[in-house]
């Protein structure tokens, strides 16, 4: 088939718009061992691409809005694979790129992901790890019970009114390290989840009679309580987010440069604070960038909150950006060698799998390469 066609076809598949005619040719001219050899692909490296898919399939399972876009028949899904994980370079670098480069195998030492992994640091500095600790009951504090749940989370429950003096509220802080991750019930009903090297710093008793106040770095998810009567803040790198009762992701990690918070429902106000002033007001599917100005965007909900729903979702980003992801989540450091390819991903895979499973997915692109040495990936086009 004319080789326009076939762009044509894959770029339909990565949409999720091709019909199940399209479907079931592109799953031919695949699993034909891909006799064109657009991909670059061997034999035996398409029969690896079998079995790592086959690993990977059960993932999707669970989330709807990705079924419609993988076929029942694993074939298929390997074919729709390659289109979700790797074709845009086929698409935005074109056949003629030289794709034939022998893959550089990933080394056997198994690197585990990240997991519930915490510090909870008590307004008198006792440090709790909540990585170690069972179920039940973590501490106590006036008015106020901590506990650990069965399923990993840390509680804040008022045991009567609770401090009402502002010079009377004691304050908590916890920190998830590289490689961990947390969710927090605070005082009020209020969830959050804190994303890997973030931390999050709350009053033991939110003030009754002021806004329900807490500070940020990092990353972290907030499903706030409603309260007409109380706003709550975050506090980040110059900003703050006001609510009454919403959801919404804050990304404020110190080496992005670039503090992003997204509403995925309800309403929020973004203000800038320092020396400039400004404030813009979301939409749910809004994202503002806070810069020079704060600028609002539309975007994808699904790539925003991947981490919180267990998977690494790529649309359109740099090896560099994934690259930040995984040191974050895998506890790696990053090194790159030689130029760094200047293309961009599309793909999906679960958190709950070994960084070399990872790396593998990436390399079978044909457009780069890593090699583990002990906690260090080094980047090879």
């Amino acid at each position: 088939m004319e080789e326009a066609k076939i762009k044509s076809l894959l770029k339909k598949h990565a949409e999720g718009n091709s019909s199940p005619e399209e479907h079931a040719f592109l799953e031919g001219w695949y699993m034909q061992w891909n006799k064109e050899r657009p991909l670059g692909l061997t034999s035996q490296e398409l029969s690896s691409d079998l079995l790592l898919i086959k690993a990977h399939t059960p993932d999707l399972k669970g989330d709807p809005k990705r079924l419609d876009l993988w076929p029942k028949l694993m074939a298929a899904a390997v074919a729709l694979f390659i289109v979700a994980a790797g074709i845009s370079f086929y698409l935005n670098k074109g056949a003629d790129q030289d794709i034939e480069k022998q893959m550089t195998k990933v080394p056997a030492q198994e690197i585990v992901p990240g997991g519930q992994k915490a510090i909870l640091t008590l307004s008198n500095g006792a440090r709790i790890s909540l990585t170690d600790i069972g179920k039940g009951e973590v501490a106590k504090e006036s008015g106020l019970v901590i506990s650990k749940t069965a399923d990993g989370q840390l509680k804040y429950e008022l045991t009567g009114k609770g401090a009402v003096n502002e010079e009377l509220i004691s304050y908590n802080t916890v920190e998830t390290p590289i490689g961990g991750q947390y969710q927090v019930t605070l005082p009020d009903g209020s969830r959050v989840w804190l994303n890997s090297a973030s931390s999050l710093r709350f009053p033991s008793a939110f003030n009754p009679s002021d806004s329900r106040t807490v500070r940020l770095t990092g990353e972290a998810y907030f499903e706030v309580a409603p309260d007409k009567k109380r706003p709550f803040k975050v506090i980040s790198n110059q900003q703050e987010v006001e609510v009454l009762g919403t959801h919404f992701n804050v990304n404020s990690y110190d080496d992005d440069g670039l503090t992003k918070t997204t509403l995925l429902k309800g309403s929020i106000k973004v203000k800038m604070t320092g020396k400039t002033a400004g404030f813009r007001i979301l939409k749910p599917g809004q994202q503002s960038v806070l810069g020079a100005g704060i600028e609002v965007l539309d975007v994808d909900l699904e790539t925003i909150v991947d981490w919180k729903n267990g998977n690494f979702y790529f649309y359109n980003e740099s090896i560099q950006r994934i690259m930040k992801k995984l040191s974050r989540w895998y506890n790696v450091e990053i090194e790159y060698k030689g130029a760094v390819p200047a293309v961009v991903f599309g793909g999906e895979i679960s958190r709950s799998k070994k960084l070399s499973e990872v790396l593998e997915l990436l390399e079978h692109t044909g457009q780069v390469h890593f090699k583990i040495e002990g906690r260090k990936v080094i980047v090879t086009r």
